[in-house]
């Protein structure tokens, strides 16, 4: 939501329209453009690629994604969709994840073996936390031209409780059930191992030393 709110904003009084496929994420969304009282902010959800945009061809002067193409199964049909509905000679910026990047410190071994963890999960449900380099090759496929390459960090860790905010949504992430089901039956981790490594982030996540850059 935050994201959506900020380009709102910098685009009004131009008109914003928001998709996702989670109509929680969509509902917090539309509390924080309430609470701002953005008018210019619409909200639909969409399932891509599994279905259609609900909007005719060549309707936006621009697209923005943020780490969504990394978890789907095919991006490429993803992009197709988005090519259709973008106007001619609009544009397309695209962000996703690129693990091999990340820098985290302390390094620890369990630290270390969370992020593992995410990875073998997200991995296991068709996505690719690698996917970052692979934007020029698949949009050059898709059919966009002019394509312009760069990378960055997402600070994590920039604000003294940012760190812990973000171990917090981790450890969240593998207490939910059906994850905690899924590692366990596939053997990605004991429960032993995951209780240590919960702790593990928890600690490291109080730590004034602990940095986690995310590179996109």
């Amino acid at each position: 939501g935050s994201i959506t709110v900020g380009i709102g904003k910098f685009v009004a009084p131009g008109q914003v329209t928001a998709l996702d496929n989670d109509a929680s994420a969509l509902e917090k969304t539309k509390t924080r453009i309430q609470t701002e009282d953005i008018q210019t902010i619409s909200l639909s959800k969409s399932d891509l690629p599994a279905h259609p945009l609900p909007f005719a061809s060549e309707s936006f002067d621009a697209v923005w994604m943020h780490a969504v193409l990394y978890h789907l199964r095919d991006p490429a049909a993803c992009l197709a969709e988005i090519y259709r509905v973008l106007k001619p000679n609009g544009f397309i910026a695209v962000r996703d994840s690129y693990y091999p990047g990340d820098i985290l410190y302390p390094s620890l071994a369990l630290i270390k073996r969370a992020f593992q963890l995410t990875k073998l999960l997200l991995e296991s449900h068709g996505a690719d936390p690698n996917f970052g380099p692979k934007h020029r090759e698949i949009l050059t496929n898709v059919g966009f031209k002019a394509i312009t390459v760069s990378g960055s960090y997402e600070a994590l860790s920039g604000a003294p409780t940012s760190l812990a905010t973000y171990v917090k949504t981790h450890v969240e992430f593998l207490r939910q059930a059906e994850k905690r089901r899924e590692i366990l039956a596939r053997r990605f981790a004991t429960e032993e191992e995951l209780q240590a490594i919960e702790a593990a982030l928890l600690d490291w996540g109080h730590n004034p030393s602990g940095v986690f850059l995310r590179c996109r």
